[in-house]
């Protein structure tokens, strides 16, 4: 847990400490125009027993600091509504995960950002190996990241180079011990959260179609719901795995 002052190992960024920090980037962002801070991983605060003094602290260091834009990836603060400032945090978080499918008017098969993610993970890859990768990921940072790191361990060694890649191919490659492990990562992903857990099997239930734009800030948040060409949500395959759901129709 963090200490409340400076101590002997010297400092560390604490509550109090993190609202002297912000004051003082609040002074710098008046005379630079402004500043954006991109928060990560402001949500593992809430598994701790210091989270109310350090979510108070987020809350209003920022209310306070004029000038400061602060942009929070904290989707499973928004579950817990014993903290002080949840609705706060409702209110001003931009959730930094990819967007869904259907953000693309493109007849390509992954948006900007998604596709600009797997050319990096995997270059050269063609539009039907992206639109598999994506129907089995979804929109989840880490989880998209695992099935391209493990298509190219796979495809290393069997000698493939991503550019001969084919959709069909893509199953056959991530099969065995590469889908086990992302169906692992997809379950360590929703297990802080039953709600999440259920509202997504309630998402998968066959004939329900619930356009992404309805859905709740909290849901979209996670990374784990996508969207088809039309809009309407979608669980992705290795989340699906993971609630012990059967593979979706086609």
């Amino acid at each position: 847990a963090p200490e409340w002052d400076v101590g002997a190992a010297g400092p560390s960024l604490t509550p109090r400490g993190l609202e002297r920090w912000v004051a003082r980037l609040g002074a710098a962002a008046g005379r630079a125009g402004g500043v954006c801070l991109l928060v990560d991983d402001v949500d593992l605060a809430a598994a701790t027993d210091w989270k109310v003094a350090f979510v108070g602290a987020l809350r209003f260091a920022f209310q306070a600091s004029a000038g400061v834009t602060p942009i929070y990836a904290a989707w499973r603060l928004y579950i817990d509504e014993s903290l002080p400032g949840s609705n706060y945090f409702r209110n001003v978080t931009h959730p930094i995960f990819l967007e869904p499918l259907a953000g693309s008017h493109r007849a390509a098969g992954l948006p900007d950002a998604r596709r600009a993610l797997a050319g990096r993970g995997l270059p050269g890859l063609d539009d039907g190996v992206l639109a598999r990768i994506s129907a089995l990921a979804g929109g989840h940072p880490q989880l998209l990241q695992c099935v391209l790191g493990d298509l190219a361990e796979s495809a290393a060694r069997r000698g493939i180079a991503a550019g001969a890649l084919r959709e069909g191919d893509v199953d056959r490659l991530l099969e065995g011990a590469p889908r086990e492990r992302q169906r692992a990562l997809a379950a360590r992903l929703l297990a802080d959260s039953a709600d999440l857990a259920a509202t997504l099997r309630e998402l998968a239930l066959p004939g329900r179609a619930y356009p992404t734009q309805h859905l709740s800030k909290v849901i979209v948040a996670s990374g784990l719901v996508d969207a088809d060409a039309a809009g309407l949500a979608r669980v992705p395959e290795r989340v699906r795995e993971a609630l012990g759901l059967p593979a979706a129709g086609p």
